[in-house]
């Protein structure tokens, strides 16, 4: 209590057998507990059987599946490469979308205001993703685009729209369309699982967990999450 520090010496005899896999498939160790505040993979390191991410223009290539991005910085084209066991990678791809994504920005009075896309900067670059970002103009609003695409395909877009003057506006819409042979089934948005229906409507309701849809086949497909 004074200040004064010592060393002393411990010995611990463990006796009996190994606690199989850390003790995580049993609940009432609470081992699970090690993993909260865990900084494992909390880097830039790709996970094993993944490959670096990698660029060619503005197609970036990741396992099994490629996007081209559009001057705009949306989406292009997304492919994919799996062959139909899944199993392997084929040099033969197939389109998941049909044409590029449209970010449309609609005034009350049904113009649909032009935006200009500016020069493409890729900001970052690592193994396991690279982001780029893109100002879109006009003389009444921007959209700045900012995306990022994962070792894992999982593409992050933050989009930002900035008027520059008074507007009145009827819509602001993302419209894309998916190729018909990849879009066989769907789920999300109040939609269970099952084939794809012709027509769904949905409106956002904050007090229910809907903020996702997935439209694929078995062996193609494209997950939205809105945040």
């Amino acid at each position: 209590g004074n200040g004064i520090s010592q060393k002393i010496k411990i010995r611990l005899d463990i006796d009996g057998p190994a606690v199989a896999d850390q003790g995580l498939d049993e609940g009432r160790r609470l081992s699970r507990l090690s993993w909260l505040n865990s900084t494992l993979e909390a880097d830039d390191r790709i996970t094993k059987g993944y490959i670096p991410v990698s660029r060619k223009g503005r197609t970036i290539h990741i396992l099994g599946r490629s996007m081209e991005i559009a001057g705009n910085g949306l989406p292009a084209d997304i492919m994919t490469y799996f062959t139909s066991s899944n199993q392997s990678i084929s040099k033969q791809g197939a389109h998941i979308i049909k044409e590029p994504f449209h970010f449309i920005i609609e005034k009350e009075n049904g113009d649909i205001i032009q935006l200009h896309p500016g020069r493409i900067q890729f900001t970052g670059q690592t193994p396991s993703f690279i982001s780029w970002k893109v100002i879109n103009t006009s003389q009444e609003c921007d959209l700045i685009c900012n995306g990022k695409l994962g070792f894992d395909g999982v593409a992050d877009y933050q989009l930002a729209v900035k008027a520059k003057k008074q507007l009145d506006i009827k819509d602001i819409r993302l419209e894309l369309s998916v190729d018909k042979d990849n879009a066989t089934y769907m789920m999300g948005l109040n939609k269970e699982g099952g084939i794809r229906p012709e027509n769904w409507k949905w409106k956002w309701d904050s007090t229910k967990n809907q903020d996702a849809l997935w439209l694929g086949a078995v062996n193609g497909g494209l997950r939205i999450k809105w945040k």
